[in-house]
């Protein structure tokens, strides 16, 4: 006990300076390289701000750190991207838990998540890029696909389906999912669209190119006598349908599962 009231004192005698160097030096030894870095460059510019609002950081003791310092770095940080502030403070957030849990420092951590969550800028998520050519002519080869002799019905009736899946996932944009849920009667023919329930529960018009819509047609033509026979009302029929063995005659939707194999 004794011990441990020692080292709170000690620790309470302890200034901003050597403080951050200890937390410096523990990023250094606990993260890569590359974290340590930026790290080490955050708490960089934090001291600098500490600096321009008055602060010795050589004869300032830890107990002086307050959570408000945390506004005025966010401000420093209007500058860069808003990836590289979330990184920073990141960094000055840990600063700040190394305090509490070291140096037994007074601070509310609360508060400064609180200030940070409210003023933080949001990083913008970065929609991937597809290589549009590669995507052309992979569509073009499966266009240009056609059924061998040996190929019974259902084999026909899977080329055609993933003809007209593939050609719809690339030109509306729709989710695997989304697409393996459309009936035939979300599908108007003649406007060549689909509202389709996307993610959220909302209701979007999505339309459908003309080979995309081609496609489809053509592969409806070939199921025609299937669906026709089914018993159900064809606009509760599935738009792709199941063509294995284990769907017997009945008309099925595709499983996203089943579709990711496409």
């Amino acid at each position: 006990m004794l011990l441990y009231q020692a080292m709170i004192i000690n620790n309470k005698h302890t200034t901003l300076e050597e403080s951050l160097r200890h937390y410096n030096q523990i990023v250094r030894e606990s993260r890569s390289p590359n974290t340590a870095r930026s790290y080490k460059q955050s708490i960089e510019k934090f001291s600098e701000m500490l600096i321009e609002h008055g602060i010795d950081l050589n004869t300032s003791l830890t107990n002086n750190l307050k959570e408000e310092y945390v506004l005025h770095y966010i401000q420093k940080l209007r500058d860069y991207a808003p990836a590289t502030e979330q990184l920073y403070l990141t960094a000055v957030v840990g600063y700040y838990e190394f305090l509490s849990s070291e140096y037994d420092t007074e601070i509310n951590l609360t508060r400064v998540r609180t200030i940070i969550k409210r003023r933080q800028r949001k990083v913008a998520q970065k929609l991937p890029q597809f290589p549009r050519e590669n995507i052309e002519t992979i569509i073009r080869i499966v266009l240009n696909t056609q059924p061998t002799p040996n190929d019974d019905k259902r084999s026909i009736l899977r080329l055609y389906r993933d003809k007209a899946f593939i050609v719809t996932l690339a030109d509306t944009g729709l989710r695997i999912s989304e697409a393996c849920s459309l009936t035939r009667g979300q599908y108007d023919s003649n406007e060549r669209q689909a509202i389709v329930v996307i993610k959220g529960g909302q209701e979007s018009i999505v339309r459908f190119s003309e080979r995309a819509h081609n496609t489809i047609t053509h592969y409806l033509n070939l199921r025609s006598i299937q669906d026709g026979t089914s018993g159900k009302a064809l606009t509760s029929l599935p738009l792709f349908a199941r063509h294995d063995l284990g769907s017997s005659n009945k008309t099925l939707p595709i499983k996203s599962m089943g579709a990711r194999n496409i």
